[in-house]
């Protein structure tokens, strides 16, 4: 495995494999064979009855659905090659001076795949034979891509909740799929979530914000129905692979053909088809309202034969989303108690909050809380009173001893998500030589985005457009030469908002949160009002999308250039968080009862302040590429390329970006230096300086050993990059004066008014752009505000140059036929990362002395720079180390079944888990460094994704039955079953403690570990915690004593492990010689197992070390991850009807 500073060796082999790629594109003028992301390969070698190679032979490919027909040349060596193949079905056959060989039928061409068959010359006359072939060959000889490929068939009968595409990835080995609720739906190989790109068609089907698959209002990707196959390919050494280092999925989608096809699609599920959530019959909270219907119609034929087709297909999801969970509301006597401890200015603020609570729907179903570890209990024993606990109640009882503060009670709110898309395509075979397609398409929806349960006005929604149009065009120059161009452009709008603001601000314009006290199942108080720090915000984004092939075969050479370019505007509305709202984050129900913020507990007000509510972006990637597969023999293929991308600097059109005149670490500092001296403003860049160009080598070989037709040992090794998703540009525009959101760390608890937090947030907002402005130092802000305290403003710190994440990738893999239907696969694969993002928010961190009077891990007793709040400095210092061997059994296609069985164990280490620009994988994520001075310390650990044993699996079996009898074959005929199984060891977590930083100092950002006390505690949390607690508070240091930033690295905990049987039964029953129904159903999570969710993890909230969630796949028929509560098993139905 490398270490860190493994690195260093690796400019040396750029420049030694580029010494070797360069020559190569001289002496051959060559580069790589010519399947790309949206079209295949087929090659193989002629010859005669004796075995000897026939050079000249005119080899000719049908595909038998459109006619379109295209003939090449064997060369000296009897090999032919057609590239850029349209995905289809095919037939070949080859002629040459009076031989002709036999006519191979249903030949099934896939995308990005090789398929490979020799054809044999006879004097003979030819016949026709149908074979039986997979998307997939059974051995892939001709590179060392480790791809899979998904037929239509495939896709249509899987189990894919939702009707997700992404879905077709998720058991191909070396694939994690997310349970957390966080950015990715999967990690391939130990990568980011946000590693992996997406396309259809070639076109990027991306978010370049976020670096995810563009989904809809559901956070699907729909359009299951339309696509015709689909290939997932990792580690990926063909060059023409780039923009992201994970894994490289590719839909393709139908289109007409010479016969008039259309078909109907409905799916439906009910509550009263789904099982119960485990925590809900926990709670005797029964299932809440769910209701999802799925349609799909699609026609495709010709337009004029073997020349001009179309093809539509809509699609349409619709559901009730139920959410389930508990509510904590504060108690009639602490409500009594607090009313009478505040002033009278403050009462309507608390009556107004304490009259929500009360009116939240469920609320008459609310009982105490008392003590012990269930949902509505307090495991700390304080009877839901956190730190009021031992308070008088001024009527003769005490606060956690015989009075309770909280009550709690089960809830399940629902809402509605709706989506359609529709999707027109033409295809036009302009001549033997020219061909292209266009594509159309639109979706649409209104996705319920939050959903409060204290009031329907505080909830959130997103109307989200998408529209694309695509066109491809495919030249055949000479049967050696062919050029692929797409250009494409796409423009889509999320915006996240209450759907009227106003009014929603008009009933409580602020976000109350108090993290103590409550109910287990809350580890708080119920959130009151909109989710201010969260909305409004959002995007509206727009692609154009250049790309272009060229292929040429020389001799053994197969050659490939290419470029592609990649141009994004966006609007960013992210600066309207907080900008119409504050947000009152509360760690002591001690402090709400005060009526008043204590400085020392790490509570806080926040507001905004911007000029800018609407960020316009501009970005854009550059890649070009060379390669060349070059056939050393016919049994040994070698695949070298050079791939260089250019990722521009992020341009602001407002020039509304501002940054530190030089990075932190070498920014002169002080009280008496003015702000603006320290602050440029008014820059159209966001980054100092940008890397100019990754070059990224890579290597693959493929040999089929001649001692032995059914083996192939496969190995490669290339460097792979991420583009920066473009998020990475918005802290950095969100940076002060242009954004000021001042801590606010005192003041009273109200709306307003003198002495308020919200009064000293304004203040504090208006003294800091005018004396920035006017070149004010620290003290004079402070001059300027007092008696106000002033509080400083947080700032987004960046290197000096800005790198892309890169990731050395290898692999070896032995494949075994046996038999002619079956493989084993073995596989090694590994990576290594370097320069990839870390934030770091301890840079300007400090202690208190009264809290800690020896110190504090080493911070210094003053921050470095008094002037800023937490500073977050943004460094390329992470690294990562993967290892992995998988063993996987496929059965191709043959008597109507065919099925794969992969297992994978593996070890996945990281520094900071996805990319580490706060875009978790799960919501057990710690995205930033923990200890300020050393990585490895507490960072360099188990990944976010590191399952150890993961095993996977997949089948589809078309039964076989047919009967002489008619009304026997309509019974028992017609029948297939489909399943994918998923089974794995749990995902790491950290235990925490949110208190300490707060209690440091103002300036000391993001997690502190929580310190053993016990180094012998177990590390395992099993289903176990759902009743007893697998660890408690008294095993860690308390507030008080602990001084480090912890003793044991991230994510050193585990959690229950995950098992989800997905399955479908269908049943087809033939109408007439071209049409046929089929009915069926698809049970996810089908034996309904519950997969828990991680236990609580704060020390400082309770619940600790107990689990109260569960867990799901992150796509179903209600959505991705919008916290619906569908981790039961869920039944969906299905009537389809096609001719």
């Amino acid at each position: 495995m490398f270490k860190h500073n493994s690195t260093k060796w690796f400019p040396t082999a750029v420049a030694v494999l580029a010494s070797m790629v360069a020559p190569a594109f001289i002496l051959t003028s060559g580069v790589a064979y010519a399947q790309t992301m949206t079209t295949g390969d087929v090659t193989g070698t002629v010859t005669d009855p004796t075995g000897a190679v026939v050079p000249s032979a005119t080899i000719t490919l049908k595909e038998l659905q459109t006619g379109d027909t295209r003939t090449v040349q064997s060369n000296s060596t009897g090999i032919y090659r057609f590239t850029y193949v349209k995905p289809g079905t095919y037939q070949i056959s080859a002629s040459s001076a009076g031989l002709k060989s036999d006519r191979m039928s249903n030949l099934v061409v896939a995308v990005g795949q090789v398929q490979t068959l020799n054809l044999v010359l006879k004097p003979l006359e030819a016949k026709e034979i149908v074979m039986v072939t997979d998307a997939a060959p059974l051995l892939q000889v001709d590179n060392a891509n480790l791809a899979s490929s998904f037929s239509s068939k495939q896709v249509d009968l899987l189990p894919a909740p939702g009707g997700d595409i992404t879905t077709v990835a998720f058991t191909v080995p070396g694939v994690v799929v997310s349970t957390g609720a966080g950015y990715g739906n999967f990690s391939s190989h130990g990568l980011p979530g946000i590693s992996n790109l997406f396309t259809i068609n070639g076109v990027d089907n991306m978010d370049p914000y976020l670096n995810l698959n563009n989904s809809g209002a559901s956070n699907l990707t729909l359009g299951a129905n339309e696509v015709q196959e689909a290939t997932v390919v990792q580690n990926a050494y063909s060059v023409q692979y780039g923009r992201q280092a994970g894994a490289q999925v590719n839909f393709i989608t139908k289109s007409g053909t010479n016969a008039l096809h259309a078909d109907l699609l409905y799916n439906y599920n009910g509550s009263t088809m789904n099982a119960n959530d485990f925590f809900n019959n926990a709670s005797g909270t029964p299932r809440g309202r769910a209701l999802s219907n799925q349609y799909a119609a699609s026609i495709g034929g010709p337009i004029k034969k073997d020349k001009l087709f179309f093809y539509v297909d809509t699609e349409s999801l619709r559901y009730t989303l139920p959410t389930s969970g508990v509510v904590s509301i504060p108690s009639p006597a602490v409500e009594s108690y607090i009313l009478k401890n505040v002033s009278a200015t403050q009462r309507p603020f608390y009556q107004k909050t304490f009259d929500l609570f009360n009116g939240a729907p469920g609320a008459n179903r609310a009982v105490p809380v008392t003590n012990g570890d269930g949902l509505l209990q307090d495991s700390n024993g304080a009877l839901g009173c956190g730190g009021l606990d031992g308070t008088p109640t001024g009527a003769g009882g005490t606060f956690g001893r015989d009075t309770g503060c909280a009550l709690a009670f089960g809830t399940n709110v629902s809402n509605q998500n709706t989506e359609w898309l529709l999707t027109a395509r033409g295809d036009y075979n302009i001549s033997d030589k020219q061909k292209m397609f266009v594509r159309y398409k639109t979706d649409h929806g209104l996705q319920p985005t939050e959903t409060s349960a204290i009031n329907p006005l505080f909830n959130a929604v997103s109307n989200q457009p998408d529209y694309e149009g695509a066109i491809t065009h495919t030249f055949i120059i000479s049967p050696r030469m062919v050029n692929n161009f797409l250009g494409a452009a796409t423009y889509y709008s999320a915006i996240f908002s209450p759907a009227d603001l106003k009014a929603s601000l008009g009933l409580y314009p602020m976000q109350l949160t108090i993290a103590d006290g409550g109910a287990n199942g809350t580890g708080g108080f119920s959130q009151v009002g909109v989710s201010n720090n969260l909305f409004p915000q959002g995007r509206r984004v727009g692609q154009i999308l250049i790309s272009d092939d060229l292929s040429y075969i020389a001799g053994r050479h197969a050659i490939k250039l290419g470029v592609n370019f990649r141009r994004n505007r966006i609007a960013d509305t992210g600066n309207q968080r907080l900008a119409y709202g504050g947000q009152y984050t509360l760690f002591g129900l001690d402090e709400f009862a005060s009526g008043a913020i204590d400085p020392a507990t790490g509570s806080s007000y926040l507001q905004k302040y911007t000029p800018y509510p609407v960020v316009h972006l501009l970005l854009y990637n550059l890649g070009f590429y060379g390669q060349d597969e070059w056939a050393l023999k016919p049994n040994l293929k070698v695949t070298f390329g050079l791939r260089l991308d250019r990722t521009a600097n992020p341009e602001c059109t407002d020039n509304c970006f501002a940054r530190f005149t030089s990075p932190f670490s070498n920014l002169s500092k002080g009280a008496t230096l003015a702000y603006n001296q320290s602050i440029q403003t008014g820059l159209s860049e966001a980054f100092y300086s940008i890397e100019p160009v990754v070059a990224a080598p890579r290597l693959g070989i493929s040999y089929n050993p001649s001692w032995s037709k059914g083996t192939v040992l496969r190995g490669g090794v290339g460097l792979f990059s991420d583009v920066a998703p473009g998020f990475a540009a918005s802290s950095v525009f969100g940076n002060a004066p242009n954004v000021f959101t001042p801590n606010v760390r005192t003041g009273t608890i109200d709306f307003g008014g003198a002495g308020s937090a919200p009064a000293i947030s304004q203040a504090t907002g208006k003294a800091f752009q005018s004396g920035f402005a006017n070149g004010a130092t620290l003290a004079q802000l402070k001059a300027a505000l007092a008696p106000v305290t002033f509080t400083p403003p947080a700032y987004f710190d960046i290197p000096s140059e800005l790198r892309s994440p890169k990731y050395i990738e290898w692999s070896f893999e032995v494949q075994q036929q046996m038999g002619p239907k079956n493989v084993v696969t073995v596989s090694y694969v590994g990576n290594h990362g370097y320069d990839v993002f870390v934030r770091n928010a301890k840079v300007n961190a400090n202690y208190s002395a009264s809290a800690y009077p020896n110190g504090f891990g080493g911070l210094p007793a003053a921050a470095p720079d008094s002037r800023f709040n937490i500073i977050t400095s943004l460094t390329n210092d992470g690294w990562s180390n993967y290892d992995g061997l998988s063993v996987q059994y496929r059965r191709a296609l043959g008597f109507g079944f065919q099925r794969q069985f992969g297992y994978t164990w593996s070890h996945a280490l990281d520094t900071v888990s996805n990319n580490g620009l706060t875009l978790f994988f799960s919501g057990d994520s710690l995205t930033n460094q923990i200890n300020p001075f050393s990585l490895r310390s507490l960072n360099y650990s188990n990944a976010d994704y590191d399952i150890r044993h993961n095993f996977t699996a997949d089948f589809v079996w078309e039964i076989p039955a047919r009967f002489q009898h008619r009304a026997l074959s309509t019974v028992l005929g017609g029948w297939s079953v489909a399943s994918k199984v998923y089974a794995r060891t749990g995902t790491p977590f950290s235990v925490i403690n949110s208190r300490i930083p707060g209690r440091l100092s103002p300036s000391t950002g993001t997690t502190i570990l929580a310190a053993l006390l016990n180094p012998a505690i177990s590390s395992s949390c099993g289903a176990s915690a759902v009743d007893t607690a697998c660890f408690t508070t008294s095993q860690f240091a308390t507030l008080a004593s602990q001084t480090s930033f912890g003793n044991l690295p991230r994510n050193g905990f585990r959690g229950p492990g995950y098992f989800d049987w997905d399955s479908s039964i269908y049943k087809t029953i033939r109408l007439a010689e071209h049409a046929r129904f089929t009915v069926g159903a698809s049970a996810y999570n089908t034996f309904n197992h519950p997969n828990f969710g991680s236990p609580g993890q704060n020390v400082a909230v309770p619940g600790l070390g107990l689990i109260t969630s569960t867990v799901s796949s992150p796509t179903s028929p209600y959505g991705s991850f919008q916290g619906s509560a569908v981790s039961g098993r869920v039944l969906v139905v299905t009537g389809k009807f096609h001719f």
